[in-house]
């Protein structure tokens, strides 16, 4: 009869630690895909804000690109009126001087002078052919 009285009592707990097992194998499965389910919606949510950031970023590049595109665009357009506007300088100086002035030979020296170093200039600020720009690589 003791025997049997422990071995029922066996019985009895290892039903009981059989039971805790399966409850606290329940938990740990429970408790993985709760982990598994909040690490994929935080991933979900750094990749969204990835892409947000790479959109924000290439709103402001194409931002710069455009501004800079601009003020290029005014200087070659101011460098073209100062240009035209040094040879209409040198045009005036070289009809202002008369040839049959008293000293014709040192009034043309001048203006041999004044074409050479509009020469000299004009191919310093010669206006640069505008070329299309292409757009820039990803």
């Amino acid at each position: 009869m003791e025997e049997e009285n422990i071995t029922n009592r066996l019985n009895k707990k290892l039903l009981l630690l059989s039971g805790e097992k399966e409850q606290l194998a329940r938990q740990i499965e429970q408790e993985e895909e709760y982990l598994t389910n909040t690490l994929q919606a935080q991933l979900n949510e750094l990749r969204k804000e990835k892409v947000d950031m790479e959109n924000q970023l290439e709103q402001e590049q194409e931002c710069i690109v455009n501004k800079l595109q601009r003020q290029l665009d005014e200087l070659r357009n101011e460098k073209s009126y100062v240009c035209r506007k040094l040879w209409s300088s040198i045009r005036e100086l070289t009809t202002s001087v008369s040839p049959f002035s008293k000293d014709s030979e040192a009034s043309s020296r001048g203006v041999v002078k004044i074409n050479h170093t509009a020469v000299k200039r004009y191919t310093f600020y010669k206006p640069a052919r505008i070329t299309k720009s292409r757009p820039l690589a990803d």
